[in-house]
C-alpha cells in the first residue's frame, strides 16, 4: 500500500532574557508548532502557540503565559484548547523557601472543560539554588479553589467548586552549556476526594546549536479524572533566543 506521511514543525521563540541580574528584568517569548499528518486513509493536523512574559524584580518574580491548542483528524476537531496563567513568587532570589500565588483560566475540547478557574496560594523551597539560573530544582504545596464547568459523557454538563492540594515539582538544568532540561509537574487531588485529581505536565529537552539556536522536544499531558479525560501532545522544532 502507497502511503506518504509529512510532517511539518515550526517552532519560533523570540526571547528577552539574558540572565536576569541588575539590568536585566524582563523575558518574552512567542513559541508556535505544527504536526501535519497524511497518509491514503488518513489526513490530521495540530497547531500549538505558546506566549510568556515574566519580570523578575529584586523581591518578587511575575510569570504570565497564555496557549492555545488547534487540531482536527480527518476533518474532525481534536483540540480547541486555550490556557492562560498568571504566577507571583515573592522572596525567590532571597530565600531557599518562599511564597507564591497562582491564578489559572482554561477551557479545553480534548479535556471536555468549557470553563475552569484556578486560584491559590502556597509555599516552595528550593533544593537545588544557583545564582546564575543554571540549575534549579524546586518542590512546592499549597491549596487552590476551583470552579469549573465540565462536560461528563454519562452526567452531561458538571459545574461544582472544589479546593485543590496543589503539589509541583519544577527543574532546570544547563550541562556544559549544551543541553538543558526543563519540567514544570502539577499534581492536583480535591481534599474532598482523591480520585477526584488534575495532572500537569510539561517538559522539555533542548540541544543548543549556537548560544542562540536549539533544537526542542517538548511533551505536555494533562489528565482530568473527574470525567476520565486526557491529551498527549509530542512536538519538536527549533528554539531561537536572545539574552540582553
Amino acid at each position: 500500500m502507497k502511503w506518504l506521511s509529512l510532517v511539518l514543525i515550526f517552532f519560533f521563540c523570540v526571547q528577552s532574557f539574558a540572565q536576569f541580574n541588575d539590568s536585566t528584568h524582563y523575558y518574552a517569548r512567542f513559541a508556535s508548532t505544527g504536526v501535519i499528518n497524511k497518509t491514503d486513509g488518513a489526513n490530521s493536523y495540530v497547531w500549538s502557540n505558546f506566549a510568556t512574559y515574566n519580570i523578575d524584580k529584586r523581591k518578587y518574580f511575575l510569570n504570565t503565559a497564555a496557549s492555545y491548542i488547534y487540531g482536527e483528524n480527518d476533518g474532525g476537531l481534536t483540540n480547541n484548547d486555550f490556557a492562560t496563567t498568571a504566577s507571583f513568587d515573592y522572596l525567590k532570589k532571597q530565600k531557599r523557601l518562599y511564597y507564591w500565588a497562582l491564578v489559572n483560566y482554561d477551557k479545553s475540547y480534548s479535556l471536555q472543560i468549557t470553563n475552569r478557574l484556578q486560584a491559590g496560594v502556597g509555599l516552595a523551597y528550593k533544593f537545588i539554588q544557583d545564582s546564575t539560573g543554571r540549575e534549579d530544582f524546586t518542590i512546592s504545596d499549597g491549596f487552590l479553589y476551583e470552579k469549573s464547568n465540565l462536560i461528563d459523557d454519562k452526567l452531561g454538563k458538571d459545574d461544582y467548586q472544589t479546593v485543590r492540594n496543589s503539589f509541583r515539582i519544577r527543574y532546570h538544568f544547563t550541562i556544559k552549556d549544551i543541553l538543558v532540561i526543563d519540567g514544570n509537574n502539577f499534581f492536583q487531588p480535591s481534599i474532598l476526594d482523591i480520585s477526584d485529581y488534575v495532572i500537569k505536565a510539561t517538559n522539555t529537552l533542548s540541544f543548543k546549536l549556537y548560544r542562540w539556536l536549539s533544537i526542542t522536544a517538548a511533551q505536555t499531558y494533562n489528565r482530568v479524572n473527574r470525567t476520565e479525560r486526557e491529551n498527549l501532545l509530542l512536538t519538536f522544532g527549533l528554539t531561537i533566543d536572545k539574552y540582553f
